[in-house]
């Protein structure tokens, strides 16, 4: 591991990459059935964490694997040209490429390699708003949160200790739901009770600190309080009060790694009164508490296990 790399939307320790190396998840897979279970009931086949030069380019045909199946890729490290839409475009650190069924792509490097996330998922109901977006490349507010969660649920996977899978299962219901905010966030809207969700959303997430109660968010979306959870639950997987706090965290993220605040000074700033509660929150949602999240991702960490199958 060397430096840190911090963008506005991804912070990590950079690592020298091995071509073709990768970890992952899948549905076929009876031992990750117990660790990410919950994944592979909300439709997501596969996650996994990748280092690669290239990118097999045979399954980018429209009437391939890929036909009937989304993809969403999270870029991490390095460099990666993606033709998509008939553009080639160069995705960043932090930037989410967004793959609905039948979208024709191709993902290629000049020879450097790339560390990257990604997700096949199922055409279901579900991800239908993932339709909407025609295939597109922008920037993830959930980048290190996410990259989080799956980092350990595929160290749950390798370790299987029932701790680590009780953790990992709380993790993949936090994924599913992170991604259906990241979906919905970049639909175009299909009604105005959508679009002022949408608008909810990026608000909480710009200012995640603030009074977001239950009677502010219904006002907001002009519904009552059982009709904002009915909606929130239908549109995005999570309640509203999971919400804010899924949002809280992914800024403490950057807060813990970015600057050398004292943790007691990070949850006052995103509105916890007490350290205690906002630690418990924090251990709950990522698995470590935030001092050991600071240590871990401040200082060199242990290198990854690799996955008896690798891609």
């Amino acid at each position: 591991m060397g430096r840190t790399i911090a963008t506005p939307n991804l912070i990590f320790r950079a690592r020298r990459l091995r071509p073709r190396f990768s970890e992952q998840v899948y549905v076929e897979n009876d031992l990750a059935k117990d660790v990410a279970e919950p994944l592979f009931e909300a439709g997501i086949l596969l996650a996994a964490i990748t280092e690669r030069a290239d990118y097999d380019s045979g399954m980018t045909t429209a009437d391939g694997y890929y036909a009937h199946h989304h993809m969403l890729q999270l870029h991490l490290q390095g460099a990666m040209h993606v033709e998509l839409n008939g553009r080639t475009h160069e995705m960043k650190p932090g930037d989410l490429m967004v793959c609905p069924a039948r979208t024709r792509w191709r993902c290629f490097q000049g020879g450097v390699p790339a560390w990257w996330m990604y997700f096949v998922i199922d055409d279901l109901p579900a991800w239908e708003p993932l339709k909407t977006q025609d295939g597109c490349i922008r920037a993830c507010e959930a980048a290190p949160l996410l990259f989080l969660l799956l980092r350990g649920i595929l160290d749950a996977t390798a370790s299987h200790q029932p701790d680590d899978i009780a953790q990992a299962r709380e993790n993949a219901r936090a994924l599913v739901g992170l991604l259906r905010v990241e979906m919905n966030r970049g639909a175009p809207g299909r009604s105005k009770q959508a679009v002022a969700l949408r608008e909810l959303v990026e608000a909480v997430t710009a200012k995640p600190q603030g009074t977001w109660d239950r009677h502010t968010m219904a006002a907001r979306l002009n519904v009552s309080v059982s009709q904002l959870k009915r909606i929130f639950h239908e549109e995005l997987g999570i309640g509203p009060r999971e919400l804010v706090i899924r949002q809280r965290i992914n800024r403490a993220t950057a807060l813990l790694i970015n600057g050398d605040q004292k943790i007691a000074n990070i949850a006052s700033e995103l509105g916890y009164e007490s350290l205690h509660s906002f630690t418990r929150l924090f251990t709950q949602h990522v698995g470590m508490s935030p001092g050991k999240y600071r240590t871990r991702f401040t200082h060199p960490a242990r290198p990854p296990v690799r996955n008896p199958r690798p891609t």
